[in-house]
Protein backbone atom coordinates (compact mmCIF):
# COMPACT_ATOMS: atom_id res chain seq x y z
CA UNK A 1 0.00 0.00 0.00
CA UNK A 2 1.28 3.47 -0.93
CA UNK A 3 0.37 5.82 1.92
CA UNK A 4 0.10 9.41 0.71
CA UNK A 5 0.08 12.11 3.36
CA UNK A 6 -2.15 15.10 2.59
CA UNK A 7 -2.65 17.94 5.03
CA UNK A 8 -5.95 19.20 3.60
CA UNK A 9 -9.19 17.34 3.08
CA UNK A 10 -9.04 17.88 -0.69
CA UNK A 11 -6.32 20.40 -1.59
CA UNK A 12 -2.83 19.34 -2.74
CA UNK A 13 0.16 19.82 -0.47
CA UNK A 14 2.04 23.15 -0.33
CA UNK A 15 0.68 24.80 -3.49
CA UNK A 16 -2.97 25.08 -4.45
CA UNK A 17 -3.59 26.35 -8.01
CA UNK A 18 -6.16 29.11 -7.59
CA UNK A 19 -7.81 28.46 -10.97
CA UNK A 20 -7.23 24.87 -12.05
CA UNK A 21 -7.29 23.61 -8.47
CA UNK A 22 -11.07 23.91 -8.42
CA UNK A 23 -11.59 22.12 -11.74
CA UNK A 24 -12.43 18.45 -11.93
CA UNK A 25 -11.01 18.43 -15.46
CA UNK A 26 -7.63 19.59 -14.18
CA UNK A 27 -4.90 17.33 -15.58
CA UNK A 28 -3.84 16.06 -12.15
CA UNK A 29 -7.32 15.72 -10.67
CA UNK A 30 -8.08 12.23 -9.39
CA UNK A 31 -11.76 11.36 -9.50
CA UNK A 32 -11.50 8.61 -6.92
CA UNK A 33 -9.84 10.71 -4.22
CA UNK A 34 -11.28 14.06 -5.31
CA UNK A 35 -7.93 15.85 -5.27
CA UNK A 36 -4.85 16.55 -7.37
CA UNK A 37 -2.32 13.71 -7.23
CA UNK A 38 0.89 13.42 -9.29
CA UNK A 39 0.46 11.01 -12.17
CA UNK A 40 3.54 9.02 -11.23
CA UNK A 41 1.38 7.91 -8.30
CA UNK A 42 -2.04 7.84 -9.98
CA UNK A 43 -0.96 5.05 -12.31
CA UNK A 44 -1.00 2.80 -9.25
CA UNK A 45 -4.37 4.06 -8.11
CA UNK A 46 -5.62 0.83 -6.53
CA UNK A 47 -2.59 0.77 -4.23
CA UNK A 48 -3.02 4.32 -2.90
CA UNK A 49 -4.17 5.10 0.63
CA UNK A 50 -4.68 8.72 1.74
CA UNK A 51 -3.78 9.61 5.32
CA UNK A 52 -3.40 12.82 7.34
CA UNK A 53 -0.31 13.91 9.31
CA UNK A 54 -2.08 12.76 12.48
CA UNK A 55 -2.09 9.19 11.11
CA UNK A 56 1.63 8.97 10.32
CA UNK A 57 2.32 6.96 13.48
CA UNK A 58 -0.14 4.28 12.34
CA UNK A 59 1.80 3.38 9.17
CA UNK A 60 5.30 2.06 8.50
CA UNK A 61 6.03 4.39 5.58
CA UNK A 62 4.56 7.26 3.63
CA UNK A 63 5.05 9.65 0.74
CA UNK A 64 4.36 13.35 1.07
CA UNK A 65 3.59 14.30 -2.57
CA UNK A 66 4.10 17.78 -3.98
CA UNK A 67 3.25 19.03 -7.46
CA UNK A 68 5.53 21.78 -8.74
CA UNK A 69 3.71 22.77 -11.92
CA UNK A 70 5.41 26.14 -12.53
CA UNK A 71 9.02 25.64 -11.44
CA UNK A 72 10.16 29.04 -12.69
CA UNK A 73 8.04 30.55 -9.89
CA UNK A 74 7.95 27.79 -7.28
CA UNK A 75 11.54 26.56 -7.30
CA UNK A 76 12.69 29.52 -5.18
CA UNK A 77 11.06 27.93 -2.14
CA UNK A 78 13.19 24.84 -2.74
CA UNK A 79 16.40 26.78 -3.29
CA UNK A 80 15.80 28.75 -0.05
CA UNK A 81 14.05 25.81 1.63
CA UNK A 82 15.25 26.93 5.11
CA UNK A 83 13.79 30.46 4.83
CA UNK A 84 11.77 31.22 7.97
CA UNK A 85 8.79 32.72 6.14
CA UNK A 86 8.72 31.31 2.60
CA UNK A 87 11.00 28.26 2.51
CA UNK A 88 9.50 24.93 1.47
CA UNK A 89 9.60 23.48 4.98
CA UNK A 90 7.41 26.28 6.36
CA UNK A 91 4.53 24.84 4.31
CA UNK A 92 4.92 21.30 5.68
CA UNK A 93 3.29 19.99 8.87
CA UNK A 94 5.69 19.58 11.80
CA UNK A 95 4.60 15.98 12.34
CA UNK A 96 5.71 15.19 8.80
CA UNK A 97 9.05 16.92 9.35
CA UNK A 98 9.66 15.08 12.63
CA UNK A 99 8.93 11.72 11.04
CA UNK A 100 11.25 12.49 8.12
CA UNK A 101 14.00 13.42 10.57
CA UNK A 102 13.57 10.01 12.16
CA UNK A 103 14.09 8.34 8.80
CA UNK A 104 10.48 7.44 8.00
CA UNK A 105 8.80 8.65 4.84
CA UNK A 106 9.90 10.77 1.90
CA UNK A 107 8.85 13.99 0.19
CA UNK A 108 8.29 13.35 -3.52
CA UNK A 109 8.22 16.49 -5.68
CA UNK A 110 7.10 16.09 -9.28
CA UNK A 111 8.71 18.75 -11.50
CA UNK A 112 7.93 17.48 -14.98
CA UNK A 113 5.20 19.79 -16.23
CA UNK A 114 7.47 22.65 -17.30
CA UNK A 115 11.24 23.00 -17.71
CA UNK A 116 13.56 24.27 -15.04
CA UNK A 117 16.74 26.10 -16.02
CA UNK A 118 20.20 24.67 -15.42
CA UNK A 119 21.15 27.57 -13.17
CA UNK A 120 18.10 26.97 -10.99
CA UNK A 121 18.80 23.24 -10.83
CA UNK A 122 22.39 23.90 -9.81
CA UNK A 123 21.11 26.01 -6.91
CA UNK A 124 18.62 23.29 -5.94
CA UNK A 125 21.37 20.66 -5.94
CA UNK A 126 23.52 22.81 -3.71
CA UNK A 127 20.77 23.82 -1.27
CA UNK A 128 19.53 20.26 -0.69
CA UNK A 129 23.00 19.13 0.40
CA UNK A 130 22.48 21.02 3.66
CA UNK A 131 20.58 18.88 6.17
CA UNK A 132 21.62 20.83 9.25
CA UNK A 133 18.19 22.42 9.76
CA UNK A 134 15.77 20.22 7.82
CA UNK A 135 15.73 16.65 6.45
CA UNK A 136 16.59 17.62 2.88
CA UNK A 137 18.01 14.14 2.34
CA UNK A 138 14.42 12.83 2.47
CA UNK A 139 13.39 14.92 -0.55
CA UNK A 140 13.16 13.09 -3.86
CA UNK A 141 12.70 15.02 -7.11
CA UNK A 142 11.17 13.65 -10.29
CA UNK A 143 12.51 15.89 -13.04
CA UNK A 144 12.57 15.83 -16.82
CA UNK A 145 16.18 17.00 -16.98
CA UNK A 146 18.29 13.85 -17.16
CA UNK A 147 21.53 15.70 -16.56
CA UNK A 148 20.89 15.66 -12.81
CA UNK A 149 19.92 12.04 -12.24
CA UNK A 150 23.40 10.93 -11.19
CA UNK A 151 22.73 12.81 -7.96
CA UNK A 152 21.18 10.95 -5.05
CA UNK A 153 17.38 11.39 -4.76
CA UNK A 154 17.01 12.77 -8.31
CA UNK A 155 14.95 10.72 -10.73
CA UNK A 156 13.71 10.85 -14.28
CA UNK A 157 10.57 8.74 -13.98
CA UNK A 158 7.81 9.20 -16.56
CA UNK A 159 6.25 12.65 -16.61
CA UNK A 160 2.54 13.35 -16.74
CA UNK A 161 2.93 13.81 -20.50
CA UNK A 162 4.85 10.58 -21.05
CA UNK A 163 2.35 8.60 -18.98
CA UNK A 164 -0.67 9.98 -20.79
CA UNK A 165 0.57 9.86 -24.33
CA UNK A 166 2.67 6.70 -24.35
CA UNK A 167 -0.24 4.75 -22.90
CA UNK A 168 -2.39 5.01 -26.00
CA UNK A 169 -1.91 1.33 -26.89
CA UNK A 170 -3.37 0.39 -23.49
CA UNK A 171 -6.53 2.48 -23.77
CA UNK A 172 -8.87 -0.39 -24.52
CA UNK A 173 -8.41 -1.95 -21.07
CA UNK A 174 -9.11 -0.69 -17.57
CA UNK A 175 -6.27 -2.53 -15.90
CA UNK A 176 -2.97 -3.75 -17.28
CA UNK A 177 -0.76 -6.20 -15.47
CA UNK A 178 3.02 -5.95 -15.71
CA UNK A 179 5.68 -8.11 -14.04
CA UNK A 180 6.54 -7.15 -10.47
CA UNK A 181 10.29 -6.54 -10.42
CA UNK A 182 10.59 -7.61 -6.80
CA UNK A 183 8.56 -10.79 -7.23
CA UNK A 184 9.08 -12.13 -10.78
CA UNK A 185 6.31 -14.69 -10.48
CA UNK A 186 3.73 -12.04 -9.67
CA UNK A 187 2.27 -9.06 -11.45
CA UNK A 188 1.15 -5.63 -10.34
CA UNK A 189 -1.72 -3.54 -11.53
CA UNK A 190 -0.94 -0.52 -13.70
CA UNK A 191 -3.88 1.68 -14.56
CA UNK A 192 -3.62 3.59 -17.85
CA UNK A 193 -4.92 7.17 -17.89
CA UNK A 194 -8.02 6.36 -19.95
CA UNK A 195 -10.35 4.23 -17.85
CA UNK A 196 -13.49 4.55 -15.79
CA UNK A 197 -11.72 7.09 -13.56
CA UNK A 198 -10.59 9.31 -16.44
CA UNK A 199 -12.99 8.80 -19.36
CA UNK A 200 -11.59 11.78 -21.27
CA UNK A 201 -8.21 12.17 -22.88
CA UNK A 202 -6.94 15.25 -24.73
CA UNK A 203 -6.24 13.31 -27.90
CA UNK A 204 -9.68 11.76 -28.25
CA UNK A 205 -12.11 13.90 -26.25
CA UNK A 206 -13.31 16.00 -29.17
CA UNK A 207 -15.37 14.50 -32.00
CA UNK A 208 -14.44 10.81 -31.87
CA UNK A 209 -16.58 10.14 -34.96
CA UNK A 210 -14.62 12.61 -37.04
CA UNK A 211 -12.65 11.25 -39.99
CA UNK A 212 -10.13 12.89 -42.29
CA UNK A 213 -8.92 12.45 -45.82
CA UNK A 214 -5.76 10.35 -46.00
CA UNK A 215 -2.58 12.41 -46.15
CA UNK A 216 1.12 11.66 -45.99
CA UNK A 217 1.89 13.66 -42.84
CA UNK A 218 0.36 15.36 -39.82
CA UNK A 219 1.41 18.82 -38.62
CA UNK A 220 -0.22 20.19 -35.48
CA UNK A 221 0.69 23.86 -35.54
CA UNK A 222 -2.14 25.71 -33.84
CA UNK A 223 0.34 27.74 -31.83
CA UNK A 224 2.52 28.97 -34.64
CA UNK A 225 3.53 31.96 -32.56
CA UNK A 226 5.28 29.85 -29.91
CA UNK A 227 8.68 29.86 -31.61
CA UNK A 228 10.60 30.48 -34.80
CA UNK A 229 10.75 26.82 -35.78
CA UNK A 230 6.95 26.62 -35.97
CA UNK A 231 6.89 29.58 -38.34
CA UNK A 232 9.77 28.41 -40.51
CA UNK A 233 8.55 24.86 -41.08
CA UNK A 234 5.18 26.21 -42.20
CA UNK A 235 6.80 28.67 -44.59
CA UNK A 236 9.07 26.02 -46.09
CA UNK A 237 6.21 23.58 -46.64
CA UNK A 238 4.26 26.32 -48.40
CA UNK A 239 7.21 27.46 -50.48
CA UNK A 240 7.79 23.92 -51.80
CA UNK A 241 4.05 23.29 -52.30
CA UNK A 242 3.97 20.49 -49.73
CA UNK A 243 1.08 21.64 -47.55
CA UNK A 244 -1.31 19.83 -49.86
CA UNK A 245 0.17 16.48 -48.82
CA UNK A 246 -0.46 17.07 -45.13
CA UNK A 247 -3.21 17.27 -42.57
CA UNK A 248 -2.24 20.63 -41.11
CA UNK A 249 -3.83 22.66 -38.34
CA UNK A 250 -2.59 26.24 -38.46
CA UNK A 251 -3.54 29.43 -36.62
CA UNK A 252 -5.44 31.79 -38.94
CA UNK A 253 -4.34 29.49 -41.75
CA UNK A 254 -0.99 31.23 -41.77
CA UNK A 255 -2.19 34.79 -42.35
CA UNK A 256 0.22 36.13 -39.74
CA UNK A 257 3.35 34.18 -40.78
CA UNK A 258 5.37 37.18 -42.13
CA UNK A 259 4.63 39.28 -39.04
CA UNK A 260 5.41 36.40 -36.70
CA UNK A 261 8.72 35.78 -38.41
CA UNK A 262 9.75 39.41 -38.01
CA UNK A 263 8.84 39.26 -34.31
CA UNK A 264 10.47 35.92 -33.55
CA UNK A 265 13.69 36.07 -35.57
CA UNK A 266 15.24 38.06 -32.73
CA UNK A 267 14.50 35.32 -30.16
CA UNK A 268 17.45 33.27 -31.37
CA UNK A 269 21.17 34.00 -31.32
CA UNK A 270 21.45 32.67 -34.88
CA UNK A 271 21.91 35.68 -37.15
CA UNK A 272 21.11 33.67 -40.29
CA UNK A 273 17.43 34.32 -39.74
CA UNK A 274 17.93 38.08 -40.04
CA UNK A 275 19.10 37.63 -43.61
CA UNK A 276 15.90 35.88 -44.72
CA UNK A 277 12.64 37.50 -45.77
CA UNK A 278 9.46 35.49 -45.27
CA UNK A 279 6.54 36.37 -47.52
CA UNK A 280 2.84 35.62 -47.27
CA UNK A 281 1.84 31.99 -47.70
CA UNK A 282 0.37 31.01 -51.07
CA UNK A 283 -1.26 27.62 -50.50
CA UNK A 284 -2.30 27.63 -46.84
CA UNK A 285 -5.91 28.70 -47.39
CA UNK A 286 -6.56 25.63 -49.52
CA UNK A 287 -4.54 23.08 -47.59
CA UNK A 288 -4.74 23.88 -43.86
CA UNK A 289 -7.43 24.27 -41.23
CA UNK A 290 -7.78 26.71 -38.36
CA UNK A 291 -9.83 24.12 -36.45
CA UNK A 292 -8.53 21.83 -33.73
CA UNK A 293 -8.11 18.28 -34.97
CA UNK A 294 -9.21 15.12 -33.20
CA UNK A 295 -5.70 13.84 -32.90
CA UNK A 296 -6.37 10.10 -32.66
CA UNK A 297 -8.35 10.32 -35.92
CA UNK A 298 -5.71 12.53 -37.50
CA UNK A 299 -3.08 9.90 -36.74
CA UNK A 300 -5.21 7.27 -38.42
CA UNK A 301 -5.35 9.37 -41.59
CA UNK A 302 -1.62 10.14 -41.85
CA UNK A 303 1.64 8.22 -42.31
CA UNK A 304 4.13 10.25 -40.28
CA UNK A 305 4.16 13.15 -37.83
CA UNK A 306 6.05 16.37 -38.43
CA UNK A 307 6.54 17.30 -34.78
CA UNK A 308 6.87 20.93 -33.72
CA UNK A 309 8.17 20.61 -30.17
CA UNK A 310 7.46 23.09 -27.37
CA UNK A 311 10.83 24.84 -27.55
CA UNK A 312 13.25 25.56 -30.37
CA UNK A 313 16.15 27.79 -29.26
CA UNK A 314 18.47 26.96 -26.37
CA UNK A 315 18.56 30.59 -25.30
CA UNK A 316 14.91 30.24 -24.23
CA UNK A 317 15.43 27.11 -22.16
CA UNK A 318 18.82 25.41 -22.10
CA UNK A 319 17.79 21.76 -22.41
CA UNK A 320 15.11 19.95 -24.44
CA UNK A 321 11.78 19.33 -22.75
CA UNK A 322 10.16 16.31 -24.43
CA UNK A 323 6.40 16.74 -24.55
CA UNK A 324 3.28 14.97 -25.78
CA UNK A 325 4.19 16.09 -29.29
CA UNK A 326 6.80 13.33 -29.36
CA UNK A 327 5.30 10.94 -26.80
CA UNK A 328 2.08 10.38 -28.73
CA UNK A 329 4.09 8.84 -31.58
CA UNK A 330 5.29 6.09 -29.25
CA UNK A 331 1.72 5.06 -28.61
CA UNK A 332 0.40 5.49 -32.15
CA UNK A 333 3.46 3.82 -33.75
CA UNK A 334 4.26 6.73 -36.01
CA UNK A 335 7.41 7.76 -37.78
CA UNK A 336 8.31 11.34 -36.92
CA UNK A 337 10.66 14.19 -37.75
CA UNK A 338 11.28 16.81 -35.06
CA UNK A 339 11.41 20.60 -35.27
CA UNK A 340 12.90 21.33 -31.88
CA UNK A 341 15.97 22.06 -29.83
CA UNK A 342 19.39 20.60 -30.40
CA UNK A 343 19.76 17.16 -28.80
CA UNK A 344 16.03 16.54 -28.39
CA UNK A 345 16.42 13.04 -29.83
CA UNK A 346 19.64 12.50 -27.90
CA UNK A 347 17.79 12.85 -24.60
CA UNK A 348 14.87 10.83 -25.96
CA UNK A 349 17.36 8.01 -26.55
CA UNK A 350 18.83 8.36 -23.06
CA UNK A 351 15.42 7.46 -21.67
CA UNK A 352 15.75 4.15 -23.48
CA UNK A 353 13.64 5.01 -26.51
CA UNK A 354 14.68 4.63 -30.13
CA UNK A 355 14.02 6.87 -33.13
CA UNK A 356 14.69 6.15 -36.79
CA UNK A 357 18.28 6.88 -37.75
CA UNK A 358 19.63 5.81 -40.25
CA UNK A 359 16.25 5.07 -41.89
CA UNK A 360 15.69 8.80 -41.44
CA UNK A 361 18.81 10.94 -41.28
CA UNK A 362 18.53 12.42 -37.80
CA UNK A 363 21.90 14.17 -37.78
CA UNK A 364 19.89 17.42 -37.75
CA UNK A 365 19.34 16.80 -34.03
CA UNK A 366 23.02 17.54 -33.34
CA UNK A 367 23.20 20.84 -35.23
CA UNK A 368 23.85 23.83 -32.98
CA UNK A 369 22.65 26.47 -35.45
CA UNK A 370 18.87 26.92 -35.17
CA UNK A 371 18.77 28.01 -38.81
CA UNK A 372 20.64 25.03 -40.22
CA UNK A 373 18.84 22.59 -37.92
CA UNK A 374 15.41 23.64 -39.21
CA UNK A 375 16.64 23.42 -42.80
CA UNK A 376 18.00 19.90 -42.32
CA UNK A 377 14.93 18.65 -40.47
CA UNK A 378 12.77 20.07 -43.26
CA UNK A 379 14.87 18.18 -45.83
CA UNK A 380 14.07 14.93 -44.04
CA UNK A 381 10.38 15.78 -43.88
CA UNK A 382 10.41 16.68 -47.58
CA UNK A 383 12.06 13.36 -48.40
CA UNK A 384 9.33 11.46 -46.54
CA UNK A 385 6.55 13.52 -48.10
CA UNK A 386 7.82 12.90 -51.63
CA UNK A 387 8.73 9.25 -51.09
CA UNK A 388 6.84 6.80 -53.35
CA UNK A 389 4.12 4.84 -51.60
CA UNK A 390 5.84 1.47 -51.96
CA UNK A 391 9.10 2.80 -50.56
CA UNK A 392 7.27 4.41 -47.64
CA UNK A 393 5.62 1.07 -46.89
CA UNK A 394 9.07 -0.49 -46.77
CA UNK A 395 10.26 2.26 -44.44
CA UNK A 396 7.37 1.62 -42.06
CA UNK A 397 7.99 -2.12 -42.14
CA UNK A 398 11.66 -1.56 -41.40
CA UNK A 399 10.65 0.54 -38.39
CA UNK A 400 8.26 -1.97 -36.83
CA UNK A 401 10.88 -3.24 -34.36
CA UNK A 402 11.38 0.35 -33.16
CA UNK A 403 7.67 0.77 -32.44
CA UNK A 404 7.65 -2.46 -30.41
CA UNK A 405 10.83 -1.53 -28.56
CA UNK A 406 9.42 1.86 -27.56
CA UNK A 407 6.21 0.44 -26.18
CA UNK A 408 8.16 -2.09 -24.14
CA UNK A 409 10.55 0.61 -22.99
CA UNK A 410 7.66 2.67 -21.67
CA UNK A 411 6.41 -0.32 -19.70
CA UNK A 412 9.91 -0.88 -18.30
CA UNK A 413 10.00 2.72 -17.14
CA UNK A 414 6.71 2.18 -15.31
CA UNK A 415 8.19 -0.97 -13.76
CA UNK A 416 11.24 0.95 -12.54
CA UNK A 417 8.94 3.55 -11.00
CA UNK A 418 7.07 0.78 -9.20
CA UNK A 419 10.36 -0.69 -8.01
CA UNK A 420 11.37 2.66 -6.55
CA UNK A 421 8.06 3.05 -4.73
CA UNK A 422 8.30 -0.45 -3.30
CA UNK A 423 11.84 0.19 -2.10
CA UNK A 424 10.82 3.45 -0.45
CA UNK A 425 7.61 2.21 1.16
Amino acid sequence: MINLVYEHEWKPNVWFPMITGYLEEDIHYCGRFKRQIPWILQVFLDDINIISPDEIDTVDSFIYPILMQEPYVQVRTLIANHHDDFGLWTYINQKVIDSLRNGKGIVLIDITMEPISSSDMDQVLESLKDCSQYPNDRIHLNISDQRCIDNVNYHCFPSFLEIHFCSRHLYDVHDTFLPDLNQPNKTFRYKPPLDYEHPKHPDICQNSLKSYESKRYLLLNKRTDKHLGAVCITYLLDRYDLLKHGLVSLDYQGDTIPELYDQLKHTTNDTNFSEVTVNALKTAKDHTTDDFLTISKAHEATRFNLVVEAYFSDNIIDWPLITEKIWRNVASEKLFVVVGQKDTLKWFHKLGYKSFHPLIDESYDQITSDFHRIIESFKQAKRLIEMPEKKFDELENSSSHIFIHNQKNFEKRIQRLWGFLIDEI
